[in-house]
């Protein structure tokens, strides 16, 4: 994502514009305020800007990519996309039953397809055995059994 940061190519630009930023909220004395005002100046949550998240994803291969450079150059995708497209939080606590809950783990599950359906053939073997479980493991715990695997091949 660094080629959409401002100023990339021209560090004077870029300095130029944080002056810029600078001056326009200098005599903001409200720490909140200034984070709206900030957040609206440079929100780019547009329908644009998730489908080509969307489909940056989906394009996603593993590739000569690790374990580790794969799957966190898809959590770096995921939680942007969270950033423009939010589950909202409730107020249910530990014994949540209301349906954001679901919406969670409906996303998790999604997470947890995506990061095994493009592994290299090499995984074959743990990625079965990880699909075979009813309700998938999260993630994170993906990842560990993941790494294990490189490891092996490695070694």
């Amino acid at each position: 994502m660094a080629d959409r940061e401002v100023g990339v190519d021209n560090p004077e630009n870029s300095q130029l514009q944080t002056f810029s930023i600078f001056q326009s909220v200098l005599w903001c004395n409200v720490a909140s305020e200034l984070w709206n005002d900030l957040k609206h100046r440079f929100y780019e949550g547009d329908l644009f800007q998730i489908v080509d998240l969307q489909e940056e994803m989906f394009a996603m291969k593993q590739g000569d990519l690790s374990i580790t450079a794969y799957f966190t150059k898809l959590k770096g995708i995921w939680e942007e996309l969270d950033e423009f497209k939010p589950i909202p939080s409730c107020a249910c606590g530990a014994s949540c039953s209301c349906e954001l809950k679901i919406i969670r783990e409906y996303r998790d599950q999604e997470h947890a397809v995506r990061i095994l359906r493009r592994l290299n053939e090499q995984y074959t073997i743990v990625k079965s055995q990880i699909m075979l479980i009813v309700l998938l493991p999260n993630v994170n715990f993906i990842y560990s059994l993941l790494l294990q695997q490189e490891r092996q091949l490695i070694n």
